[in-house]
């Protein structure tokens, strides 16, 4: 019952100073299956609460409460949307292990390091997801997300993590030329 409060302190913690500061860091995000060789991409991402911008594999996505925004600029197209929950955690895995921790079981561990690893095992496994693992710096600072599903694992890796003062707007403006794509 300890590790389980312990765990819930450590996540909550960590979801509270995200709601509250405004994250930002250089992204790696890998992607394999079974034991292939992963496929990475290196990118940058801020969030504040559910609000976040992330720029990856010459895409940029934005999330002001209420819009999503996805620029391509091979296509010079906007996309705006009003996203689904899934859509949302489709695009922030630090959302989704949020929306996830009431439906999961809760393991956490310090390390010899100080830094904390939590592994979130879905109570439902029709869900797909194996687990989720989020590891955590010994201030608390993400350092990765890692989730199993099945054959293939997806991790997102935190480096260069920093707590800024000012946050973004959270949108993406199109330049004159740019088409818009206005689905909401």
């Amino acid at each position: 019952m300890k590790t389980l409060l312990l765990a819930l302190t450590v996540l909550q913690s960590l979801f509270a100073t995200l709601d509250q500061k405004v994250f930002q860091s250089d992204i790696t995000l890998s992607v394999s299956e079974m034991q292939s060789q992963p496929i990475s991409y290196s990118g940058k991402f801020t969030m504040q609460g559910e609000k976040f911008l992330v720029d990856i594999f010459n895409i940029h996505a934005a999330y002001d409460g209420s819009t999503l925004y996805v620029f391509s600029p091979d296509d010079d197209e906007l996309t705006l949307s009003r996203p689904t929950k899934q859509q949302l955690y489709e695009n922030n895995p630090l959302l989704f292990a949020k929306a996830m921790a009431d439906a999961c079981n809760i393991t956490e561990r310090t390390n010899q390091d100080g830094s904390f690893t939590v592994v979130l095992t879905p109570k439902d496994r029709s869900l797909g997801i194996d687990r989720i693992t989020v590891r955590l710096d010994a201030a608390k600072m993400p350092m990765s997300v890692e989730m199993k599903e099945g054959k293939k694992t997806t991790t997102l890796r935190f480096r260069n993590a920093k707590f800024i003062a000012k946050a973004p707007a959270f949108v993406l403006r199109p330049a004159v030329t740019t088409f818009v794509n206005d689905i909401r």
